[in-house]
């Protein structure tokens, strides 16, 4: 019954908060009642009979939300709240929840005509977790279970004051703007960026290290403010109205990091109350007939008219790739809804969604609910209610709940929990009574989830990372950092964003997460900031021997294995000749192909880039013969560098070098022992189609020069490599052996 009574009411109280006072009949002093810390005021007094504190039934259900009648014949009471019916009896110890009857320990009472309730017997019923403060006599009632109250302390827990000095060691004494993570703010190339200048505020502003009351202005202070307006204002570009990072420099092709350093500049502005320097794009195609062709031309052609971006939209690789085509769209949202697009977006949207799942795209796992997360910013309170919003949610609980595979990326945990409230406010901010019962009954294990997930993340400098192991070196086709294992100013802002769309989808006011003293902690720590002494890059951009990688944390840590449970194993070396410690194995059979990735991270499109080296120990074990393994350096945003197999023959093996995605291609020296370890390198000097040189040593020895480039004679070579991708054959048997991997740049 008493979870019932949960789902009676608890859909309702997604923002009510009230707090009132009653006298004690003990002559003690008065008792303070608070819900989710909130004010709200009784237009009668609680009060205490028998040790029972007794509120008034109309003025807490109305304050629910619900509808509240008196039959003045039965003397009965009745709430209704989404089609859901309570009923209680004055003097009676008889209710009534949805024609089901129980009893009450203490029956309501009728005071000047006022039907009274005890409260403790409302809140513990609705399983509201409620707290006594003896010392100050105060009664804390908050709008969830007591297990989603645990789990949004924890998720209090995981922001201390070390995260605080990460955000403020962001910051850029030059400029007034913030780095994305360490490894921007120290080293030669890298500069404070819009992005991640626009994430820090929104930082301040969630975790109300800016307090509410204050304008960004107030909090910071005009000088620091006039310094953040004039950042954003001298990266805007006179001729497009477009903003621009000088490490970006001006590049009108790549549309998502276009769009959404305009989105951010614009939010700034707004939080500053300052014009900008120069009219935006969308304002410019939207003047009168008097405007130019070069100003209307600053749009990007697919912009340029409805028939233009639907082509476009439909264009996009929604059934290869729905992640993909999704994110690009949603990172024309701003400029499309503002030139008219939005209806159009939104029938289209509803047309391809798939309505057994409620998500994008024809699988149930984490992809799915990003993609689906993407295009959920075009169905909102001032557009349409997001399309079968039930199914959306049973996919969601189930993937969470079920799903091997934890989350790779600070994107894939605060997705879900995003989709949910991005959900809720296109229905006005209310969840309907099925979504929300079907919520009540998962809410902690998704906060639990959430948070679980949120600490894999956290680095030793106090940010948290874009992936599991590391930060990225890429955002939205830009390069902000080395991708080292460090915090990182897209990751810690979604990460901190849960604080506040986990109390959103648990139907709590969100809290603030920080005093004003911390508030104040952050400024001091800003005043204390000095300029950066930059350095040149490390050529070693990453290095891993898996000694502090176990079987356990393999899937935490960046090595993405795909494939049959146990393919992947963090084991000791079989040859103890050579290694005492831990190797990274993997193993593929017959029946199964193994895919894995190591993201590895670096500096990418440096135009002085002349080498690329990627080193590893390998060894193989157990082969079949023929081709076993077929492997590359791959960048994540432009494709493969270069395609590396491991060739099997008898109980020999070979590295073979090839540039087309079939046949055997070169073989790097002469065939290799199974069972013996090998210091592989593969030098990589990406200049162009015909000069292009891959150098292959295989223990110091160059057995191969070549410059049969993945793609050789069709395209560029690809400039950069951010991960090593694994992937055996179909129908063969062996055991590769890692360790000691590095790469390094010159």
């Amino acid at each position: 019954m008493r979870k019932t009574l949960s789902i009676l009411v608890c859909v309702i109280l997604l923002f009510c908060s009230f707090s009132f006072s009653t006298y004690a009949d003990d002559g003690k002093e008065k008792i303070i009642i608070r819900l989710n810390n909130g004010i709200y005021n009784f237009d009668v007094e609680p009060f205490i009979k028998d040790g029972r504190t007794m509120v008034p039934f109309r003025g807490i259900f109305e304050a629910f939300g619900a509808s509240v009648s008196w039959d003045d014949d039965k003397r009965c009471v009745t709430a209704v709240l989404y089609e859901r019916v309570m009923k209680l009896k004055a003097d009676s110890t008889e209710a009534e929840i949805d024609g089901v009857k129980f009893v009450l320990d203490t029956p309501p009472i009728i005071v000047n005509s006022r039907t009274f309730v005890p409260l403790r017997f409302i809140s513990e019923s609705l399983s509201y977790t409620v707290k006594w403060d003896e010392q100050n006599r105060t009664v804390d009632i908050f709008t969830v279970t007591p297990q989603a109250y645990e789990q949004l302390e924890k998720l209090r827990a995981s922001f201390g004051r070390d995260f605080i000095k990460w955000l403020a060691s962001m910051y850029d004494v030059e400029t007034g703007g913030f780095y994305y993570a360490t490894s921007a703010r120290d080293h030669i190339g890298f500069s404070a960026d819009i992005e991640s200048t626009s994430q820090a505020l929104n930082i301040m502003d969630t975790s109300k290290l800016k307090p509410a009351s204050q304008t960004y202005t107030e909090f910071l202070g005009k000088d620091f403010a006039d310094k953040i307006i004039n950042y954003i204002q001298s990266r805007q570009d006179e001729e497009t109205g477009y903003f621009f990072d000088p490490q970006f420099e001006k590049d009108l092709t790549n549309s998502t990091k276009l769009e959404r350093n305009l989105v951010q500049a614009q939010v700034m502005h707004t939080r500053f109350e300052a014009e900008p320097k120069f009219p935006y794009p969308v304002d410019r195609a939207l003047q009168n007939s008097s405007s130019s062709s070069k100003t209307q031309s600053a749009l990007p052609e697919h912009m340029q008219s409805a028939e233009n971006f639907e082509s476009w939209m439909k264009a996009l690789p929604w059934k290869s790739s729905p992640y993909a085509a999704a994110n690009q769209l949603s990172t024309q949202q701003y400029t499309a809804e503002g030139l008219g697009y939005g209806p159009m977006i939104c029938e289209y949207l509803k047309s391809i969604q798939n309505p057994m799942t409620g998500l994008w795209g024809n699988s149930l796992d984490y992809e799915a609910l990003n993609a689906t997360l993407k295009v959920s910013v075009y169905f909102h309170d001032k557009s349409e209610k997001y399309p079968n919003m039930e199914k959306m949610v049973d996919s969601l609980v189930y993937i969470l709940t079920t799903s091997d595979s934890p989350p790779q990326t600070a994107s894939e945990t605060w997705n879900p929990i995003t989709l949910l409230n991005n959900a809720r406010i296109s229905y006005g901010g209310k969840y309907t009574s099925s979504v929300k019962r079907k919520l009540d009954e998962n809410m902690d294990k998704v906060l639990a989830w959430a948070i679980d997930q949120l600490n894999v993340f956290r680095k030793e400098d106090g940010g948290f990372s874009y992936s599991r192991q590391m930060s990225t070196a890429y955002s939205q086709g830009a390069t902000v950092s080395l991708g080292l294992a460090e915090g990182d100013m897209n990751a810690s802002m979604l990460l901190l964003n849960l604080w506040e769309k986990c109390h959103a989808v648990a139907g709590m006011p969100t809290p603030p997460l920080y005093s004003q003293e911390d508030g104040k902690y952050f400024l001091e720590l800003l005043d204390k900031a000095v300029i950066p002494e930059k350095k040149e890059i490390d050529p070693l951009v990453y290095s891993q021997d898996f000694e502090a990688v176990t079987q356990k944390t393999i899937l935490e840590t960046g090595y993405s294995i795909r494939g049959p449970e146990g393919i992947g194993a963090i084991i000791q070396d079989p040859d103890q000749s050579k290694y005492k410690d831990n190797v990274f194995r993997l193993t593929s059979n017959e029946n199964a192909s193994v895919a894995n990735m190591i993201v590895m991270g670096m500096v990418a499109d440096k135009k002085d880039l002349k080498k690329i080296t990627f080193e590893a120990d390998i060894m193989m074990s157990d082969i079949s013969d023929g081709l076993l393994w077929y492997n590359t350096l791959h960048n994540t945003r432009s494709g493969t560098a270069v395609q590396w197999l491991l060739v099997g023959d008898s109980d020999q093996f070979g590295i073979n070098i090839r540039s087309t995605s079939g046949g055997l291609g070169i073989q790097a020296g002469d065939l290799l022992d199974t069972d013996t370890w090998y210091n592989m390198r593969i030098e990589y000097e990406p200049h162009g189609m015909t000069d292009t040189v891959i150098r292959v040593f295989i223990d110091e020895d160059l057995v191969l020069t070549t410059n049969q480039y993945s793609g050789f004679g069709s395209r560029e070579p690809t400039k950069s490599i951010d991960c090593s991708i694994l992937n055996s054959v179909v129908g063969t048997q062996s055991s590769l052996h890692f360790n000691n991997i590095k790469l390094f740049v010159e």
